[in-house]
Formats: C-alpha cells, sequence, structure tokens
C-alpha cells in the first residue's frame, strides 16, 4: 500500500520531539543482514528525528508497540498472513498489526531489504556513495501498511563504481558478483570463474605441446591464438567435467560455475564441430552439447550446484535441437545492439528479438548482460536512457530471471552519467515497472542542486541525437563506437553547461557539474585529434591545440579519481598512444594519372588514401578522431604488418625509411627492426593497379617466428547506409558472392580461406553505393591464409587480409608478400 503525503503525515505519530515508545526486536537468532538492518532502521531514524530507537531481542521483555525486524516468536504471535515458504532470500513483508510494524523476509537479505523500503517510504534515499538524503523530521508517522515484496530479477549486479561501495550495494538492492557486499549484508550472487573461461578450464600453455586436438582447428590449423576449444572431442569433455567438479570443490559458495567461450573468434571448423553446427544452426550448438555433458556429470555430484554459459557474440543464436538441462543457466548477451532506442522501436535489434524468444522458448533459466557504455571511450556522451527504461522491463516480459549491466567499476566513475545510471538501473532491477522519469528527475535534483534543470537540459541534448524522428535525429548508438556528432552540439553543450556551473548552488554541486562537462569535453579533444592531410602532413589540423586540450583534459580526470577513459588501459598508456600517434606525419604522395595513393612512412608505413582520379573516389576506409591507437591493426588504410605467428597481436614493427622514389608513381621502403629482420616494401602505381611487393629477410643471428599480413580496409559507404558487396571464385572451381553489408545477421563476420578453398587468385570488394570496386590480386604461393573479416554495425569495416604462411624465418632467409589491388570506379 503506497500513501500520500498527506494521508502520511495524518498518522498517529510513532515518533515525536525526539521521543518515541517503539522497540526495534530482532530475533535472538536473526541472521548478520537482519542485525545490520536493525542498526540501519536505528541509525537513519535517529539521523531524521534524532530520537534514538533501542534495539532489544525477542526473548527480551519488551513492553509497548514494537518495530519487529526479521522473523520472530513476536512476530508468530500476530498470526500474520505473511507467506513465508514463497519469499525467499530476498523477498518480505510490511504489515502493520496494531501499534506494531512487522519489517521481515527471506533470512539472506530479505528482511534487510524491507528495512530499506520502509525507510525510503519515510523519504531516505542513497543515490550515490557520497550523496544521500536523509530527510529531518519532528515527528514520524506509523502508516498502515500491508504488502508483500519480492524483486523482479534474483540477480541484480552493476558493474559499475557505485556498487564497490557496501553501503550502496545494500541499500540500493544490488547483489551481483562485483559488488562489496559480504556476510553481514547477506552476502551476494557469485561466480567462479566469472566468464570466459574455456582456457581455465583447459590451459593451453598445459596441453597445446602434446595435444593440439584440443583446441579449434580454424584457418587450417590447430591454434590456441584468438580461438577456442574443439568441444566436440571426447578428452575435452572428459577434461572440462574433472575441471568443472574441482571448481565445485575448491569453492563450494560459488553460485554458479562457468564454462564460457573465450572473448575472442576462432570456434573450432572441424568436422564434428561443424557437423554439430550444421544440426543446430547455430554456434551455440557445440557450446551447449558441451555444457551439458558436463552438467549431466556433475549433477550426480552436486545437485545443486548450476553451470553457467554464454550466448554471446558468434553463439547468440539458440540452437535447433539441444536444451541447457535444468541446472544450466544461459547469459544472453547482446553487445551488437544499437543502444539508442528501444529494441522494439529499432530495426537493427529486429534480430536480437528474435533471439530472445528463442532463448525464452528453450531455457527455463537465462540471465542477460546488458551493456551501458562506449568501451573504447568511457567519457563520450552515451545516450541511453530510453533505451534502458524501455528494454530492462522487455527482458523482464520475456523471462530473464537475472542482469548484469556492464559499465566500469574502476575509481571515479569513468563512464559518462555514471552516477545517475546506476542509481535508475539498481531501482530498476528490483522493480521494472517504477516511475523512471520522475526518478531521474529526483536524482538530478538531489545531485546538482539549483544546476538540476540545466542537467536535464543536457540529458535532452544528447538524447535528441539518438531519438527516432521527428523527435530526434535518429543516430545508432554502440558499445564500440560512437556516434558522430552535428556540429551545433558543441556550442549548445557549452552554453548549457556555462548556465549549470553559474546555477551551483554549493561546491558539491559545482563539481558534479564540473565532472559531467568532462563527456562534451571529450568530444572537443577528439574533434581537436582528427588526422587530415594539409600541405604534405597529415595529422591534427593545429597540433599545438590538440596537445594543449588533451593535456588539460588529463589532469582534469585525475583531478576527479577518474582512472582510465576506456576497458583494460589507464591514462598513462592511454598518453603514451596518444604522444606516440596523434601527431603530425610527413605524407608521401605517387600518382599515375588514374590513381593517387597517399603514404606515412613514420605510421607504420600505412597507405591511408587510395583515390580514384577519374571520379574523385576514395577506396579505403579512413581513421576516425575516437579510434584508439592501440587498434593500429585496423585503423583503416592499407598495411603490411609482421606479427609473430598467425593472428598474434605481437608484431614485429620496423622503423620504415624511403630508399628511393621513382619519379611520382612508384616509392621504395627500407625497414629495420631491432632483432635484426630487413624490410623491403615498394608501392608502384601501373594504370588502375596498385601493385606491393614486400621481402622480409632475418639479418640477425636467431630464429625469428613471422607471418606476414597485407591488410586493405575497404570503403564502406555511409556509416549508417554501409553498402559492400564481396565475390571470388575458388581454387576448387566454387563461386561466392555474399552481400556484406548491410549487415542483417551477426554484428561481425569471419571467413578463413585456405588451400583448395581460397580465392584463385584474386578476390573482390564493391561498394555500389559509393560506386567503387577493388580487385585484390595475389600469388597462392605467397598468401597461405585469405581472411576476410567485417563489422556491420557501428563502425562499420571490411577488411581483405593476406596472411602469409607462419615461418621460423632462420637467419639469412627470407619471407615475401606481393599484393596487387586493382581500383575501378563503378
Amino acid at each position: 500500500m503506497r500513501l500520500s503525503r498527506r494521508h502520511f503525515l495524518a498518522l498517529t505519530p510513532f515518533i515525536a520531539e525526539a521521543r518515541s515508545g517503539h522497540t526495534i526486536v530482532i530475533a535472538e537468532e536473526a541472521s548478520a543482514s537482519e542485525r545490520r538492518a536493525a542498526r540501519e532502521l536505528q541509525t537513519f531514524l535517529q539521523q531524521m528525528t534524532q530520537a534514538r530507537l533501542p534495539v532489544a531481542t525477542a526473548r527480551e521483555r519488551v513492553t509497548g508497540p514494537m518495530l519487529l525486524v526479521g522473523r520472530s516468536p513476536e512476530v508468530d504471535k500476530l498470526r500474520l498472513d505473511i507467506p513465508w515458504g514463497s519469499l525467499g532470500d530476498e523477498g518480505f513483508a510490511l504489515k502493520s498489526a496494531g501499534d506494531h510494524l512487522v519489517i521481515a523476509g527471506g533470512r539472506r537479505r530479505g528482511t534487510m531489504y524491507g528495512v530499506y523500503e520502509f525507510l525510503e517510504r519515510l523519504g531516505c534515499r542513497w543515490y550515490t556513495p557520497d550523496c544521500s538524503r536523509i530527510p529531518k523530521r519532528a515527528s514520524i508517522a506509523l502508516p498502515h501498511l500491508d504488502e508483500i515484496q519480492k524483486p523482479a530479477f534474483e540477480y541484480r549486479e552493476l558493474f559499475s563504481t557505485p556498487s564497490r561501495n557496501l553501503d550502496w550495494a545494500a541499500r540500493n538492492r544490488v547483489n551481483g558478483n562485483f559488488s562489496a557486499l559480504d556476510g553481514s549484508a547477506g552476502g551476494k550472487i557469485t561466480y567462479f570463474p566469472f566468464g570466459h573461461s574455456f582456457y581455465e578450464l583447459v590451459p593451453p600453455a598445459r596441453y597445446f605441446a602434446t595435444h593440439p586436438e584440443y583446441f579449434s582447428f580454424t584457418a587450417g590449423e590447430r591454434r590456441v591464438t584468438r580461438a577456442q576449444l574443439c568441444l566436440t572431442n571426447s578428452d575435452v569433455i572428459r577434461l572440462g567435467t574433472e575441471g568443472v567438479l574441482h571448481w565445485m570443490g575448491e569453492h563450494p559458495d560459488a553460485d554458479f560455475i562457468s564454462i564460457s567461450q573465450n572473448d575472442t573468434e576462432g570456434w573450432c571448423e572441424c568436422p564434428n564441430c561443424r557437423r554439430v553446427e550444421q544440426e543446430e544452426g547455430s554456434h551455440a550448438g557445440p557450446i551447449l552439447r558441451f555444457v551439458n555433458a558436463i552438467a549431466s556429470e556433475t549433477s550426480l555430484h552436486y545437485p545443486r550446484r548450476r553451470l553457467d554459459t554464454f550466448a554471446y557474440s558468434f553463439s547468440e543464436t539458440p540452437p535447433a535441437r539441444v536444451r541447457p538441462l535444468p541446472n544450466v543457466n544461459i547469459r544472453l548477451a547482446p553487445i551488437g545492439n544499437c543502444q539508442g532506442h528501444p529494441y522494439e522501436q529499432c530495426a537493427r535489434n529486429r534480430t536480437f528479438l528474435e533471439r530472445l524468444k528463442g532463448w525464452q522458448r528453450i531455457a527455463g533459466h537465462f540471465y542477460v548482460w546488458h551493456y551501458f557504455t562506449d568501451f573504447w571511450q568511457y567519457q563520450l556522451p552515451y545516450p541511453n536512457l530510453d533505451e534502458l527504461i524501455a528494454d530492462i522491463p522487455l527482458y523482464h516480459r520475456h523471462g530473464a530471471r537475472g542482469m548484469f549491466l556492464q559499465a566500469d567499476i574502476s575509481p571515479g566513475y569513468p563512464t559518462e552519467f555514471a552516477e545517475l545510471k546506476s542509481y535508475l538501473l539498481a531501482k530498476m532491477l528490483w522493480n521494472p515497472r517504477i516511475d523512471a522519469r520522475a526518478t531521474i528527475r529526483e536524482f538530478l535534483r538531489a545531485f546538482y542542486g539549483a544546476a538540476a534543470p540545466a542537467m536535464s537540459e543536457y540529458l535532452e541534448l544528447t538524447h535528441r541525437q539518438v531519438r527516432l524522428p521527428p523527435a530526434g535525429k535518429g543516430k545508432t548508438l554502440w558499445t564500440y563506437k560512437s556516434f558522430e556528432m552535428e556540429p551545433d552540439f558543441l556550442p549548445a553543450a557549452r552554453r548549457i553547461f556555462d548556465r549549470a556551473g553559474k546555477a551551483a548552488a554549493t561546491p558539491s554541486e559545482a563539481l558534479r557539474v564540473d565532472k559531467a562537462r568532462l563527456s562534451p569535453e571529450w568530444v572537443e579533444v577528439l574533434d581537436a585529434k582528427k588526422m587530415t592531410l594539409r600541405g604534405g602532413v597529415w595529422g591534427p589540423a593545429d597540433p599545438q591545440r590538440f596537445t594543449r586540450l588533451f593535456q588539460s583534459y588529463m589532469t582534469k580526470l585525475r583531478s576527479f579519481g577518474i582512472e582510465r577513459l576506456y576497458e583494460t588501459h589507464d591514462l598513462a598508456a592511454t598518453e603514451a598512444e596518444y604522444a606516440r600517434y596523434a601527431r603530425p606525419y610527413r605524407a608521401v604522395t605517387i600518382e599515375n594519372g588514374q590513381l593517387r595513393a597517399v603514404l606515412i612512412p613514420d605510421y607504420l608505413a600505412r597507405v591511408i588514401s587510395l583515390q580514384h582520379l577519374g571520379s574523385g573516389r576514395e577506396t579505403l576506409r579512413q581513421t576516425t578522431p575516437d579510434e584508439r591507437a592501440s587498434n593500429i591493426e585496423a585503423m583503416g588504410g592499407l598495411i603490411l604488418l609482421a606479427h609473430q605467428g598467425y593472428l598474434t597481436e605481437e608484431r614485429h614493427d620496423p622503423t620504415w625509411i624511403i630508399d628511393s622514389s621513382d619519379g611520382r608513381h612508384a616509392i621504395t621502403l627500407q625497414g629495420a627492426t631491432a632483432n635484426g629482420l630487413e624490410f623491403q616494401r615498394r608501392l608502384e602505381l601501373k594504370g588502375n593497379c596498385l601493385h606491393t611487393t614486400a621481402t622480409v629477410t632475418n639479418r640477425g643471428n636467431a630464429t625469428v617466428k613471422l607471418a606476414l599480413q597485407s591488410r586493405l580496409e575497404f570503403q564502406p559507404g555511409l556509416r549508417d547506409q554501409p553498402s559492400v558487396l564481396y565475390g571470388f571464385r575458388r581454387v576448387n572451381g566454387a563461386t561466392v558472392e555474399e552481400s556484406l553489408l548491410p549487415q542483417r545477421d551477426l554484428y561481425f563476420g569471419i571467413e578463413n580461406h585456405t588451400g583448395n578453398e581460397r580465392p584463385n587468385g584474386e578476390w573482390t570488394v564493391w561498394n555500389p553505393s559509393a560506386g567503387i570496386r577493388v580487385r585484390n590480386r595475389f600469388s597462392l604461393e605467397q598468401a597461405h591464409i585469405c581472411r576476410l573479416w567485417w563489422r556491420g554495425r557501428g563502425e562499420n569495416k571490411v577488411d581483405l587480409c593476406l596472411w602469409s604462411p607462419d615461418r621460423q624465418l632462420e637467419p639469412g632467409e627470407s619471407l615475401s608478400l606481393d599484393a596487387d589491388y586493382d581500383v575501378e570506379a563503378l
């Protein structure tokens, strides 16, 4: 029963003039969280009224009215209609009984949550660990209450900074693995390991040398780099079962044991795994059959323990035949979704909605792993409130029983508006039917004070960027790529924050406004970083201005205790990247009347532009301001890379110098590395073709592992209207022709062509909307693997990658990789 303020204040006071006749009563055997609940009730009532209610156990002789916290003999004597058996660990009852009030529920956390609910009825709020509202009252009336509450989601986790605070997590009723909750607050739902556990279960360091068959067969070989396990191998099933049983014995308190795919591609393509995938119509088929095999065995030893696996990335599609066993939980993680619009309103998310319904049909128990930040740029505007408000109830309607909402848990709240979003999400995970807009308004008033109207206006400004027309501009929002701001965004944001700063009435309000301003300020820094070509120099338009803005921004981040701008990189690593890459470079141009190529020798000799002169059309994808320099392999253009083995991130990066220039149409480069590798690379324009040759010779004294990659990133077209087709004839005579973009299924795709399945010396991509075609020709002797990689959401990419064989290059030996790129305007 919810009461209006007028009704509430009209009731008989149970605290008045700093005195009360009530006693807080708990059971003699009260749990740790129930004892905490009693202390919290006593503390906050005293803060509100200055009256300190005594706390007693049910065995003590208590006369007069009682606030009964937790089930006790005194509660049972009242013979109230409380369904104890259905409350579980976290449900609770609020019941009036004459002069008494009962707040009691599940002993693990339910009674504690009931106390916080009661205090919230009295006006208490805990917005952030350092911002709360405890109203001062001369008197408090005891309302008539008769209700039962249980959480909408059994698992409620925020991977966000405030959840690391025990009090905030308990008071806002989150209960997940990464929160700071301990036994005093009833503990939490825990995992071991938390996820991406295949290589913890079957470690490559222990098994690959002697049993490569345990690992993915991909691109023609057994691999462990960017790979998974061979899930149909009987020994892998045996080792997995033994490992999970061991984990269960070592971690008896873990609610879930995670058996989940590595956070990369590389599913196994051996005949058995392919057969299962074809039977199931999904990469999830082999995974779920593998997990079920382990679950069947573990249930004999630990019948109450549960396993957990992902439906994520390549395994998001539900399988056609296999069903999760009762002790198997699915975690559905839609990382490729547009987060700018409610899913049911967004055409880009229709495929995911079908998958959600599919998992609802076949999974008796599933959770959702949802994202609420841009992992590439935490501080960029991420206007996803409309989406969150709509889709948390959507998940609940479709049977999800828990949610993990991921941003970042590092200090300083690195995610844009993390304070607001964390509070709102905690409330919605308990009850998705709350008035979310009212909750947002309340938070803004409490957190920003007199500046709240301006902050609300800024939120509207950012959300109009993504709202569908006519309410907004309809831009898309992704977890790994920001949208392009309209030219009027920054001026409008500056005006709003100037007003907010002037309106702030206290130092804390002013500080919070200044921290929120980090978001549009980072937009300004990245705009200044944008690499452009001017007068033979490629780099920021005004390098000094960019450096000044960037350094000032880093100083400001540290002043707020923020330790990183994006996932896995601290500020020092970010500063090193920007110092190395975001600077002016000398550009070298070659042209022949048909094509113009622009090369940056000091930028790993990357070709940043390949232009068809007759039409003025660009062949290559251009790097964007928000791309991370740590992703040097895939930042647009055409590049030759020397890896320490196929698909490894570790590379031999040479220092390049210009050896010679043959007029205006060709250039030869030399490169060298500290371990003795000598590079020769030549680029020559011949008609409508960019002809490239590359040879690496080992001039050192030791063997060097080496694999060369020639990688072209094709122009995908407009961001929200990409258009790329692709085709070739295989060595075995089969013809392949596909539409890559726009992407309608997975948000990315990978094809590794080896042996007779390789293109027969050439493959082609073309963009009908941009009017450009590229034919990549190569030697079958040199190109061991032809790897196609594309992404069709947010950051549209289509990469043609030629890989040489892996070689152990002995001193004096050489390895070559040549490629021709024919360009044609359509």
